[in-house]
């Protein structure tokens, strides 16, 4: 059976309420009022997220968990397994960032690489992916000021 997406449709504005949606099981929240394109841009993630672990199930019935640098990667389950450390659960994003670095090993890839291989547009003033990377970075335990796993080429 497939998995469910729940956007939920509320006036409630308060952060509470939206904190509470998510520990629901809401996958992503609109407040009333919005715009026609703030739901079609919230229902295409929703879209692109199933697309991926639909992706991601297909791969791993291949080749299953990815090992890397003494890591090991369940991109099924989204878990990430490092020696002497409690198994980190990534989320969604973290998941599609640390899969497009492993099928990309070894290459120079950038910001528009990146996004373009996670399925998003492409807008030269978002540094989303900037700080995904530094949190991916932290989850793999790689050491920002000498890192040995991944490495950022400025310029």
């Amino acid at each position: 059976m497939g998995q469910a997406t729940i956007i939920m449709v509320t006036a409630l504005t308060e952060r509470r309420w939206q904190r509470r949606f998510m520990e629901l099981g809401a996958d992503d929240f609109l407040t009333k009022p919005f715009r026609a394109e703030e739901l079609l841009s919230a229902v295409e993630a929703q879209c692109a997220k199933l697309s991926w672990h639909e992706k991601a199930l297909r791969e791993a019935s291949r080749g299953g968990p990815r090992r890397f640098a003494g890591r090991t990667f369940d991109p099924v389950q989204r878990v990430l397994k490092l020696e002497n450390r409690e198994d980190q659960t990534l989320t969604t994003k973290e998941a599609q960032l640390l899969t497009v670095f492993l099928d990309h090993a070894g290459e120079d890839l950038s910001r528009e690489s990146i996004m373009v291989a996670m399925g998003r547009a492409y807008d030269p003033a978002d540094r989303g992916i900037d700080i995904l990377v530094g949190r991916l970075r932290k989850l793999i335990g790689d050491d920002t000021r000498n890192p040995s796993v991944a490495s950022t080429v400025r310029g």
